[in-house]
């Protein structure tokens, strides 16, 4: 059993279960058609030499590759802890948000600011999804959205929508470490650094994009001119402790779009019969 002490589903009606695939964020900055805007810091200063600015920049380089691979090592240590054998993993994350305006399902009904996630993964001996059982439940516990994966196919019982798939790897990290492997694409920096998280050290990873000029993002009235990704993991396990996803604003504020906060992660644990019974029910399109 892999249990953390306190440890993104899409919003939208599909990406909840896309994004168990994929691990996408959500949030505009992290779409990369958003990174069209490059920029570059440039050293105005005469005394510097070229030979310098040259040495500078390719310690910069150096620097960037040397975060995305320690953020690659950190998750691939946990994955290959949780993930190689077959059988049922059980995750539970927090979802808080901070937006002007709540977003709907296509049925009409509110989602939530904030939410829990839970999701029930059968893995096959390769450690990829065969069967999923996807819960959105409101902090109160009521529900929101369920979907499921079955046969190569995703299906949204709460809409009524089904679709064709292919058995996947979960992302533990949440996709932290796919969006970091795409900075270098993305003209995003990155930097880390050792911090406490709740009494304990921990590994501080940010990943930044910056807008120029600053943009417009759905679900927000002020424009952005900063996106950030911060992710905290456990130095020796690798486990994620910590995901945001962090808008800056015009006026210097911060907008928190996403905070996920694992709650569970554990293996060998059957999933209850109410569960086991939604992997049964058919949808009609």
């Amino acid at each position: 059993m892999f249990k953390s002490q306190r440890f993104i589903i899409g919003i939208g009606a599909i990406l909840l279960l896309t994004s168990l695939a994929m691990g996408r964020t959500t949030a505009g900055f992290a779409d990369p058609a958003v990174h069209t805007a490059r920029w570059e810091a440039v050293d105005t200063s005469a005394l510097v030499s070229s030979d310098r600015q040259e040495d500078n920049a390719e310690k910069g380089t150096d620097e960037q590759e040397a975060i995305r691979q320690a953020v690659q090592t950190l998750v691939a240590r946990w994955s290959d802890a949780v993930l190689p054998s077959s059988g049922w993993l059980h995750v539970v994350t927090h979802h808080t948000r901070d937006k002007d305006k709540t977003s709907l399902l296509p049925n009409g009904q509110p989602i939530p600011l904030n939410y829990i996630s839970e999701t029930w993964y059968r893995l096959d001996d390769r450690g990829q999804v065969v069967e999923a059982v996807a819960l959105m439940r409101s902090e109160e516990g009521q529900p929101i959205q369920v979907g499921t994966f079955r046969e190569n196919t995703w299906r949204n019982l709460t809409v009524g929508e089904k679709w064709k798939g292919e058995p996947f790897t979960p992302r533990l990290d949440l996709g932290f470490s796919a969006d970091v492997a795409q900075a270098p694409e993305w003209g995003s920096t990155l930097d880390r650094r050792m911090v406490t998280w709740a009494g304990r050290p921990a590994l501080r990873f940010v990943m930044r994009d910056e807008f120029a000029p600053p943009r417009r993002i759905e679900g927000y009235a002020q424009p952005v001119v900063r996106g950030e990704r911060r992710a905290w993991f456990d130095p020796d396990s690798g486990a994620l402790l910590l995901l945001e996803r962090v808008l800056v604003m015009a006026d210097g504020t911060e907008r928190v779009v996403e905070r996920v906060e694992p709650v569970t992660i554990e293996r060998g644990v059957e999933p209850p019969a109410e569960v086991l019974a939604l992997l049964q029910q058919e949808v009609a399109k």
